[in-house]
């Protein structure tokens, strides 16, 4: 449970008692230290603070005086310097973190926790109006966006993304935007799920090869459509991860395997559909070869981030030609 910064990118705060706002901020609010500077002048102890603030850093500055406080709403508090973005749903565990740690909160409102660090300084914990039952899913976003199957927008509703994040980028978890999931790989932002998802034209029992596992959550939502699901995952600490996440959430009869994913998996083909997520220079042919007469693969292509392009190939029930179809541009990590 960690917040993300909303307010500006670098702030200073003149605190009197270094060490009372260490535990508030570090301690309570959970800001991980980066940087300790000495006093200048030779005395012993710190005269300021560096925390980690999202992507920069609050400085806690050490000071004599206390500025009297500034009316906002409530006139016990100071005009509040910085929000810490939460989740609606760690909202209640926030508050009684709050009260275990004996801080004050001095208001509420429907979206945001204001609290007084030791110095009267005013934090905010927020959460966003479009935050609200994002645990429901991308269903709503999703149709606007122009997916219309119902049954992929279904799934997106089942399937929480923030399970399948690190913990750290959980706050970003309800966002259309890819997300860092450790080893130099990436959880794609929804909609590129879903435009990938509608397009495999996926019916119940069908059996589905995906390359490249990553977190699971596209393998969930394959999954949660009825497919017959085999993934390959090139990185060995990841698919351990995702075989654990998918059976923390119920998700079973998933064939996972450690492998390079531009072989396939020709024990086992062919399959249906085949959905990659990950770039290659060119399409591999054994993932052509292992398609199944009248299936479907989806895959970006392109060895350049800035010219890659998603492509769906299909294979004739009849003759096995092969056509393809660029849905769109798109920026993946190359398949490796």
């Amino acid at each position: 449970m960690s917040p993300a910064v909303l307010g500006p990118h670098h702030l200073a705060i003149q605190v009197t008692d270094l060490t009372a706002a260490e535990r508030f901020y570090h301690g309570v609010l959970g800001l991980a230290v980066v940087q300790r500077w000495p006093f200048e002048d030779g005395r012993t102890g710190e005269r300021s603070l560096w925390l980690r603030l999202g992507d920069t850093f609050v400085a806690l500055e050490q000071c004599a005086a206390k500025a009297e406080p500034s009316d906002f709403k409530d006139p016990k508090a100071r005009l509040h310097l910085f929000a810490l973005r939460i989740s609606p749903q760690e909202r209640k565990a926030w508050e009684e973190k709050l009260r275990a740690a004996g801080v004050e909160i001095v208001h509420r409102s429907r979206w945001t926790l204001y609290l007084r660090d030791p110095d009267g300084n005013r934090i905010g914990l927020s959460h966003h109006p479009h935050d609200e039952g994002a645990e429901t899913g991308f269903g709503s976003r999703l149709r606007a966006q122009g997916i219309s199957d119902e049954r992929v927008l279904a799934a997106f509703e089942r399937v929480q993304r923030a399970a399948f994040v690190p913990e750290e980028s959980r706050t970003f978890a309800h966002e259309d935007r890819p997300l860092d999931i450790g080893f130099g790989q990436t959880i794609s932002q929804p909609f590129i799920v879903a435009l990938m998802t509608q397009a495999l034209q996926i019916a119940p029992g069908q059996r589905v090869l995906e390359i490249g596992t990553g977190s699971g959550y596209q393998t969930a939502i394959l999954a949660s459509l009825g497919a017959k699901v085999f993934s390959v995952e090139v990185v060995t600490a990841l698919a351990r991860r995702a075989a654990e996440t998918l059976k923390a959430h119920g998700f079973s009869g998933i064939g996972l395997r450690v492998s390079d994913g531009a072989l396939g998996w020709p024990e086992l083909a062919p399959f249906d559909a085949i959905l990659v997520t990950a770039a290659p220079k060119t399409v591999p042919p054994a993932l052509l070869e292992q398609l199944a007469p009248g299936g479907r693969l989806v895959i970006p292509v392109g060895e350049d981030l800035e010219n890659q392009l998603l492509e769906l190939w299909t294979k004739d029930a009849n003759t096995g030609a092969l056509e393809r179809r660029v849905l769109a541009p798109v920026r993946f990590v190359p398949l490796t």
